[in-house]
């Protein structure tokens, strides 16, 4: 591949992730596009100045944060329009927020590890992932398929209530046993977190099993004909499917978890 081609190459790939994740920063893009770059390289940084300078992509710093994001500006939109984003209507420029904005980042973190470790065969963000042909009850941060299998990803950096996590564990419960998805993973910033969610659900089970109730979950209308509540208990079958690790300790456990 000649220099040009290479040129093309990581400009295709650069509005192609922003278009999946809405924005990015710089380091994201070291990671993810310019893989090889030596811990000083500045290369990833004069590509997306050049990108900048050229109109398709803007950089913003965060408001009382250290780290500026980059986004796709309407010239890189109307590049995009000949590819699958024509299929989605977001706005081009993303609203970052120093509430929304580390948890989004944290989520691309997760994508970056996953895709170094597994091989990746389709990938749906929360932007983009209306273009799924499976409609769910619970909508996750990001979907992706490896082995053949379709693995849903939620990234948890806050503490919920015992009771979200009760909805929270019934949905994907109940997506499993209806074969929308085949794994759940659930990725957090700490090990401490990783350690409290299983116990959490363990937690969760034997009150159930104690009151002898099922989980009350709202199905939406692309999975019945009327909106409605039904009933779905936790299943052991279904929870062994779902598990926990902490970003920046994904190894290859995960690998026997997402085949088996």
């Amino acid at each position: 591949m000649d220099w040009k081609e290479k040129e093309k190459k990581y400009t295709q790939n650069i509005l192609r992730f922003l278009w999946e994740e809405g924005y990015a920063t710089a380091e994201q893009f070291k990671r993810h596009i310019f893989t090889g770059l030596t811990d000083k390289s500045i290369f990833h940084r004069r590509k997306l100045l050049k990108m900048q300078n050229r109109g398709f992509i803007g950089r913003q710093a965060v408001l009382f944060s250290a780290y500026s994001v980059y986004y796709l500006t309407e010239k890189g939109w109307n590049v995009m329009e000949n590819d699958n984003a024509s299929r989605i209507s977001p706005t081009h420029r993303e609203k970052i927020s120093v509430a929304s904005g580390p948890h989004r980042l944290k989520c691309i973190d997760a994508r970056i590890e996953l895709e170094k470790l597994l091989p990746v065969e389709k990938y749906y963000s929360e932007r983009t992932m209306r273009l799924s042909p499976i409609s769910y009850v619970r909508k996750p941060d990001f979907i992706f398929t490896t082995f053949g299998k379709r693995i849903a990803t939620e990234v948890e950096l806050t503490y919920r209530s015992t009771r979200r996590y009760k909805n929270i564990f019934a949905c994907w419960s109940y997506c499993l046993q209806k074969k929308m998805v085949d794994k759940v993973l659930f990725l957090t910033d700490t090990k401490a977190r990783a350690k409290s969610l299983p116990e959490k659900l363990k937690q969760i089970i034997k009150e159930q099993k104690e009151k002898s109730k099922a989980i009350a979950i709202p199905v939406p209308t692309a999975l019945k004909e009327q909106r409605r509540s039904e009933q779905v208990w936790i299943e052991a079958a279904t929870i062994k499917n779902i598990s926990f690790y902490q970003i920046g300790g994904i190894k290859d456990e995960i690998k026997d978890f997402i085949r088996t």
